[in-house]
């Protein structure tokens, strides 16, 4: 998926130092005013930032000189800011340890309803000894006990919060906790709160790979930030879940200046504000080891980098110390220089211009050290209102960043699908939260292991490909494309998410036309077949019993598909026009948001597919008859109908095809009085069964290689003999006393009368309140809105190949003439180069390929096809490219991966080879 970087702010009561009051001139009773929090989400919201996020410890102050302890707890004063913001994200710090699992479940969920989906938990073990006393304990409880019991209590609330999406009573009976009965909320706008998880030991990484969507790290250096965010993915594939299902987000101190000394000079005033010792203490604790009798000058001791003797014994956090221990040890620091530079809390710190923090923003992102940050200001409100106002801009100049909200909960801005609970509801009711048993989708995903790193050379392009199209074809080859190494796609649909492809919009067959042996879009891999997915839901007699596949659990299983390729879509997002451009193609999109509400872009992109069915390169076909005819008499098969509002109606349907004889059935079936089917043919054409599935898959398969003049005789003489339809559309329509079939009764013209619509066909005078058009599509680019501009330069049959007159055939010719990788090729030579850079991989190519480009029975071969030219083309013109210090990928990341290695070599014989 494209990732998207995620900006949350941390509110450390004033700031990250004890200094901050002072430094902004605050009364210290404003950490006790919930108005000063809900200004500083305001702020934060101004930004557009992802979150605001609240740190929380459950022990009284001893320190009177620390931050003095937040007087209101941090569910309170987030619920205030959910009421007092549109779209922030609310985050909470409470502890596993301190806590009851049902009470926090209960009160998280609340807040959840109350922001309207934004809320979510940091999940903490809590190491402080002085909360054992707080709570009365005889001690701090061992670091083993404290990850045994937060597993234990992050399940409980899990399984709580699917519980009540799912609407069932929960028990469970485990080591810590017996809890018997539901919360009394149901589900929140986003299903339930966000799991986050802030520890860095390898106890507190498994739990965040196991269960988190987010995971707060504290890495200094940004070969530990590789590193770790490394550790954090592969805990979450351990775990059968997708690295994107985790998003890795450090933290950092921001001390913002309009230069860099002036940003020095505001480091240098809070420095001189705070005091030493404090300093010393406070680092003295993230080590583990006393700090107090060193010298400001001294070097610094190293044996304050040793091993600890007892981990078990020590009382802070084993993450911050770890990426504390591996920064000291990369140079000699004297201790001046270790508090000057580390003694601010454990994470890392930027001090600079706007463009300076967002260089290191965007370093970190890129080279795969964060998904994010946890921003921590060193001084509010003055350090929040720069970080917005000067380097959020920088950041949406760069691209890196959003200008405004689109999605209204926080698992969708942060590209979550719905809650997939560690602990599936069904297994929650009567017994323990045992783990659930792994999916078949996430087990294949588990065994590819993670997406090879991209290969593709970055460009002053915003996308490599863009996909158009979100159903089966476009997800399949988004998928592909990840798995070749080609990451900087995307995947546009028009459709709102739900209503992507035809199966649950303008499908209205019982079942699919083809036989449910027939190949369909596994590409290649059994355990992502609609056999596999159904046997697991029905079981493998279910299967057995099916003639053919049903088209509303087909319609599920390509949903499924969906979530489990992973790969996202951007819906509601339309392609208007494709224009040349320097660098690729200019493509001009319109955005609607969930109002209606539509915004223009334009996005640059090196290769263009159009995966979008059955419109393919042009639309609609409607014979001359309907010309003239008021749109409101008529429809096409392929658009939505109101089929109730011809209750009691009669119906005119010209074409015999299988989605003309099911549009007649579906009126009958909505009430309509009569259904009048029209043919030109002397007989209807029916499907027979076809048990063995197609009769010669080497003929389709090669069907490209064949000569012009074989291929097209092929499908004049395929379009000669009519369209056929299935047996079991014509046993439901006949099944009404008011269906009729008219052969050899062609339509000569349709006018509008006063009571509906007078059709002249040869055998006679019909009249008819609506008519429907199951006359199939046309493929003219140059009726296609998109591509009519550039139409005039894209070859089309009619200009490579001239039929004898026997053969002749119009429609044919104004097909596009594709290439062996579905690329459009140029009507004259040199003129239009950059017309290669469109593939069309829908029913556009049928007249080049001999089958529906885009149906189940092209997704096998088809898609690795065209993977492999699209590859091919992209490694070629990267050999053209100005050499790069970094040879394509990210900054970083290593390019030696086996599968890598395969494809480059193949692609690049493959572009030998053209050249």
């Amino acid at each position: 998926m494209t990732r998207r970087l995620i900006l949350n702010v941390n509110v450390l009561d004033f700031g990250q130092t004890i200094s901050a009051r002072d430094f902004s001139g605050l009364p210290a009773a404003r950490v006790a005013d919930v108005d000063y929090y809900v200004e500083q989400a305001k702020a934060a919201e101004r930004g557009t930032l992802d979150a605001l996020f609240l740190a929380d410890g459950p022990a009284l102050q001893g320190d009177p000189r620390g931050r003095g302890g937040r007087a209101l707890e941090p569910s309170l004063i987030l619920t205030a800011i959910a009421e007092a913001t549109d779209h922030l994200g609310v985050i909470g710090t409470l502890s596993t340890t301190y806590n009851d699992p049902v009470e926090l479940a209960d009160r998280l969920l609340a807040l959840d309803h109350v922001s309207g989906g934004r809320a979510a938990w940091n999940a903490v073990t809590t190491y402080s000894p002085p909360a054992a006393d707080n709570f009365g304990l005889p001690g701090r409880p061992d670091r083993a006990t404290r990850y045994r019991r937060a597993d234990e209590f992050v399940d409980v609330v899990l399984g709580l919060w699917q519980a009540a999406v799912d609407g069932v009573d929960p028990h469970h009976d485990g080591e810590f906790f017996h809890i018997h009965g539901r919360l009394p909320l149901g589900a929140s706008p986003q299903g339930h709160p966000l799991l986050l998880q802030a520890g860095g030991s390898p106890q507190g990484r498994e739990l965040a790979g196991r269960a988190a969507n987010g995971v707060f790290t504290a890495e200094l250096t940004l070969d530990a930030g590789i590193e770790h965010y490394e550790l954090v993915k592969k805990a979450a594939v351990r775990h059968g879940r997708s690295r994107g299902d985790l998003a890795v987000l450090p933290g950092l101190i921001t001390v913002v200046g309009s230069t860099h000394a002036e940003a020095e000079e505001r480091l240098t005033r809070t420095r001189e504000l705070l005091p030493r010792d404090h300093e010393t203490v406070r680092l003295s604790g993230m080590l583990g080891y006393d700090l107090r009798g060193v010298g400001l000058d001294d070097p610094f001791p190293q044996d304050a980098l040793g091993e600890l003797a007892d981990p078990q014994a020590f009382t802070a956090s084993l993450g911050f110390r770890e990426s504390l221990v591996r920064a000291l040890s990369k140079r000699p620091y004297t201790f001046r220089e270790v508090l000057d530079e580390f003694g601010n809390g454990g994470h890392r710190r930027v001090v600079g211009s706007p463009e300076e923090i967002a260089d290191t923003i965007q370093e970190w992102f890129e080279a795969g050290a964060a998904d994010g940050f946890n921003l921590m200001p060193d001084a509010f409100p003055s350090g929040l209102d720069d970080f917005v106002d000067q380097v959020v801009p920088v950041l949406r100049k760069r691209g890196l960043f959003r200008h405004e909200y689109e999605e209204k909960t926080l698992r969708g801005r942060w590209g979550f699908g719905e809650p997939k609970a560690a602990h599936q509801a069904d297994h929650l009711v009567g017994r323990s939260f045992d783990a659930a048993p792994e999916s078949r989708g996430d087990r294949f995903l588990r065994h590819f292991g993670p997406d090879p790193v991209n290969w593709v050379r970055e460009t002053e392009t915003d996308h490599d490909v863009v996909v158009v199209g979100g159903g089966q074809a476009g997800l399949g080859i988004g998928f592909a494309l990840r798995r070749a190494g080609i990451g900087r796609l995307s995947v546009i649909d028009a459709a709102a998410p739900g209503a992507t492809g035809v199966w649950k919009t303008i499908a209205r067959m019982h079942t699919l036309r083809t036989p449910k042996i027939w190949p369909e879009p596994e590409f290649g891999h059994p355990e992502l077949s609609f056999r596999a997915w159904y046997e697991e839901r029905h079981g493998q007699a279910a299967y057995e019993a099916l003639d053919r596949i049903p088209r509303l659990p087909w319609a599920a299983y390509i949903d499924w598909i969906e979530d489990t390729l992973r790969v996202p879509v951007r819906h509601r997002t339309r392609l208007v026009s494709v224009a040349p451009h320097e660098h690729g193609l200019a493509l001009e999109l319109v955005v609607t948001d969930e109002d209606g509400n539509e915004e223009r872009r334009t996005e640059v992109t090196r290769r263009l597919v159009f995966a979008n069915g059955v419109e393919g390169t042009g639309g609609f076909s409607f014979p001359e008859a309907f010309d003239g005819l008021p749109r409101e008499l008529y429809a096409h098969t392929g658009e939505p109908i109101d089929f109730d509002n011809l209750t009691g109606k009669k119906v005119g349907v010209l074409g015999a095809g299988a989605s003309a004889l099911d549009a007649a059935a579906t009126a009958l079936e909505a009430g309509a009085a009569e259904a009048h089917v029209f043919t030109r043919r002397e007989k209807l054409l029916i499907q027979g069964d076809a048990p063995q599935g197609p009769a010669n898959i080497g003929a389709r398969e090669n069907f490209h290689r064949r000569p012009d003049a074989e291929r097209w005789k092929l499908k004049v003489t395929t379009a000669r003999a009519g369209r056929s339809c299935t047996l079991a559309s014509v046993e439901r329509a006949t099944a009404f006393d008011g269906f009729a079939v008219h052969l050899s009764a062609g339509w000569n013209t349709a006018i509008a009368t006063a009571d509906g619509v007078q059709v002249e066909a040869d055998d006679g005078t019909h009249r008819f309140d609506f008519l429907i058009a199951g006359t199939g599509y046309q493929y003219d680019p140059d009726t296609q809105a998109e591509l009519a501009p550039i139409a005039d330069q894209i070859a089309l049959w009619e200009h490579r190949y001239q039929p004898p007159d026997d053969l002749a055939n119009a429609g044919l010719g104004r097909w596009p003439y594709l290439g062996d990788g579905y690329e459009f090729q140029e009507r004259e030579p040199g003129k239009a180069p950059w017309g290669t850079r469109i593939h069309v991989f829908s029913a556009g190519a049928a007249m080049s390929f001999g089958i529906p480009v885009g149906d189940t029975q092209s997704l096998p071969t088809g898609i690795p096809r065209l993977v492999d030219a699209v590859g091919a083309a992209l490694f070629a013109e990267d050999a053209t490219l100005p050499p790069a210090s970094v040879p394509g990928g990210t900054p970083g990341q290593s390019t030696e991966d086996p599968f890598l290695r395969f494809y480059v070599g193949h692609v690049r014989q493959a572009a030998a080879t053209e050249g």
